[in-house]
């Protein structure tokens, strides 16, 4: 039995998955990066603390930081998936329970 909080985020879903999955995922990895570069320049202010994105660029070392990037840039994507596949698995038990 779906509650009225269900049936909310259901309706919200539905037009979110409407706009695409790429897109679905997209924005979530885009949140992530920008997320974690404020947080890593935060830490870098605080405590001195280096990522190893920026260290590399400081210390002139590219290729390290290209694969750095990548890495970074696949781990965003990963998180971005995720998120899509557990609200589309939410979304599929709460509309098949709902049609029963």
């Amino acid at each position: 039995m779906s509650n009225e909080k269900d049936e909310q985020w259901l309706e919200r879903w539905s037009e979110y998955r409407a706009k695409g999955r790429a897109r679905g995922i997209a924005i979530p990895a885009a949140s992530f990066l920008v997320l974690y570069a404020v947080l890593m320049a935060v830490m870098s202010l605080v405590s001195g603390f280096s990522d190893p994105l920026s260290g590399s660029l400081i210390e002139g070392q590219f290729a390290r930081a290209g694969v750095v990037a990548v890495l970074y840039v696949l781990g965003a994507t990963a998180f971005g998936w995720i998120n899509w596949a557990v609200a589309e698995r939410r979304y599929q038990r709460l509309t098949q329970h709902g049609s029963k």
